[in-house]
């Protein structure tokens, strides 16, 4: 009986095998693809940044200075200053892709203007949410994104209401899909 187990044994033991030294040999050519591209981006030229499609924010469309709130007055000052700063929105991409496209000398820069858009969308996010509800309507005002930034996508609606929004940014309304821009405060 032992006999008849260990030939089972065998195939077993030389099957893991194979898979294991495929996997190795797969995860080699992934590792050396990647440092072979690393390597052609450290050696890329700086390019020109200049022409970039950055995020210019359009302080005349928030409420700024309507609301007597020292967290609005703080979040405002933010903004005002991310206004004078170059904002690019680099989500996805990896700094070796930024490098092959860009040059490595330029990584740093594109760095800080990522960090800005991160800085603006977490801003936008809190204003939405600290905006007072209007006496008039009893009802919040939404910060739309679309509106604010035309044809610059993001991943996540940046609005906060308490109630769903209506009229024009009925569509806007989705976390993923925008159908047409929305007025930069409405209310919900």
């Amino acid at each position: 009986m032992p006999l008849l187990i260990l030939p089972f044994i065998l195939i077993l033991l030389s099957t893991f095998s194979l898979f294991r030294n495929r996997s190795q040999r797969a995860m080699q050519k992934q590792k050396e693809a990647f440092w072979e591209k690393e390597q052609r981006a450290n050696l890329t030229r700086k390019q020109d940044i200049s022409g970039l499609d950055y995020i210019q924010i359009p302080l005349d469309s928030f409420p700024v200075g309507q609301f007597p709130d020292e967290r609005l007055s703080s979040l405002e000052q933010t903004l005002e200053r991310l206004g004078s700063r170059q904002i690019l929105n680099l989500s996805g991409i990896s700094n070796t892709d930024l490098k092959l496209k860009y040059g490595a000398a330029n990584l740093p820069v594109l760095s800080d203007c990522d960090a800005n858009f991160t800085t603006l969308a977490t801003v936008i996010v809190s204003y939405g949410e600290r905006l007072p509800q209007s006496s008039a309507t009893g009802r919040k005002p939404c910060a739309c994104w679309n509106a604010a930034f035309p044809g610059k996508p993001i991943s996540a609606k940046i609005t906060r209401c308490s109630a769903p929004c209506t009229g024009s940014t009925a569509k806007a309304q989705s976390w993923r899909h925008w159908q047409k821009p929305c007025a930069a405060w409405t209310f919900c």
